[in-house]
């Protein structure tokens, strides 16, 4: 099916919109920034704000801060190292009360390989509050936390490849190359597991990822009934990737910060007399977003990938058209180009929960097993 816009224009018409709407797009992404990661000045004497001297205390080595990292509610991105240890760490500071909600959803949702593992917790102290009891998730000790630090610090595992953003940024600047389709359908099934997992509870074993560090601390909460998570939040910039013994990246889909449980979406919906239509919701509050926004969005960035962009154009226009094959404009596969139409498409008809996804996916990769070769990807620099 069709979307409506495209019904009602002719096809050269419709074509001659998007090419103009993509024009737009290429030029809102400007000069390329090829930094990827935009570091800061490495080292602990570089910093100076104490926050190394504070990470040592609380048992981490600081290594360097991420800058021009986003979110709303972001104090600073840091990598670290647990002291004694050599595997890097990323350590997320957030504004007071922030972090809480983010450890616990990443607790709940610890050993799946498509979303980051959580290592630690560390809520900040309100200046009024002294006897506040912050616990090392490591260690399992009471920890001494410095008066100054009014924040929450979140340690999770950290990609050293950067973000898929970044990755579309470095295929934005070589305009003759294509980010490998073999390289898409692996995201795409990446991100579908993924929700799988935050909105039905059923998980894919990661035998490495041994216990939740969190298991026996005082904020850990399990139910005997999955409360399915809502991430609200999936576009290029929190989807990550890091090395794998694959010959891709694993794909993790990052930064919860804005999720949410269904039954806290449900007291929020509650206190609304209207509910979005799907095809308003990509502009709607994020607070009342749910689980068919969550697999929309993935549409979405896949959509970022194909068009190699990290903006979006009209949703009227994002529909992927037969004649964009002989345009130049659509240079991967009918299947592709089928379950993107499905993804970004208002139709209920259409639509399709994580579940169903997830097994169009499969039997997609399946029927075109033997037709995608493993193309070199555009892999960033090495880490310093």
């Amino acid at each position: 099916m069709q979307n409506s816009k495209q019904d009602s224009m002719k096809t050269e018409d419709y074509i001659a919109e998007k090419k103009k709407c993509l024009a737009q797009c290429n030029e809102a992404n400007g000069i390329p920034d090829t930094s990827d990661w935009d570091e800061g000045p490495t080292g602990p004497e570089s910093d100076t704000n104490g926050i190394a001297e504070e990470l040592l205390g609380q048992g981490y080595e600081y290594m360097y801060s991420i800058v021009n990292a986003g979110g709303v509610s972001n104090n600073g991105i840091h990598v670290v190292k647990l002291v004694g240890t050599e595997e890097a760490l990323l350590c997320k500071s957030l504004e007071q009360g922030h972090g809480n909600s983010e450890a616990w959803l990443l607790n709940r949702l610890y050993g799946h390989p498509n979303i980051p593992a959580v290592y630690g917790y560390i809520p900040g102290i309100k200046p009024d509050e002294p006897e506040a009891d912050p616990w090392d998730p490591i260690t399992t000790t009471s920890l001494d936390v410095p008066q100054s630090q009014t924040f929450d610090r979140v340690f999770m595992e950290f990609c050293e490849q950067g973000s898929l953003e970044n990755l579309i940024k470095r295929y934005q600047e070589r305009r003759s190359l294509r980010i490998p389709e073999s390289f898409i359908w692996k995201v795409l099934e990446s991100l579908a597991e993924a929700l799988r997992f935050c909105h039905t509870g059923e998980n894919v074993i990661d035998d490495d990822a041994g216990p939740s560090p969190f298991e026996d601390l005082p904020f850990a909460n399990y139910a005997f009934e999955w409360d399915p998570i809502i991430h609200r939040d999936i576009y290029p910039q929190n989807v990550f990737l890091t090395n794998d013994k694959d010959s891709y990246p694993r794909v993790v889909l990052g930064d919860f910060g804005y999720a949410i449980s269904r039954s806290q979406l449900e007291e929020l919906q509650s206190t609304y007399r209207d509910t979005p239509k799907q095809d308003e919701w990509s502009e709607y509050p994020t607070h009342l977003r749910d689980e068919a926004n969550d697999v929309m969005c993935v549409g979405y960035t896949i959509w970022n990938m194909c068009y190699c962009t990290n903006e979006l154009i009209p949703i009227e226009f994002m529909h992927v058209h037969e004649a964009e094959m002989s345009e130049g404009m659509w240079s991967y596969s009918g299947e592709l180009r089928d379950i993107l139409n499905r993804l970004i498409s208002s139709s209920d008809e259409e639509r399709m929960d994580c579940k169903e996804l997830l097994a169009s996916i499969q039997q997609a990769r399946h029927s075109l097993r033997s037709s995608l070769p493993v193309e070199t990807l555009l892999l960033r620099r090495p880490l310093p």
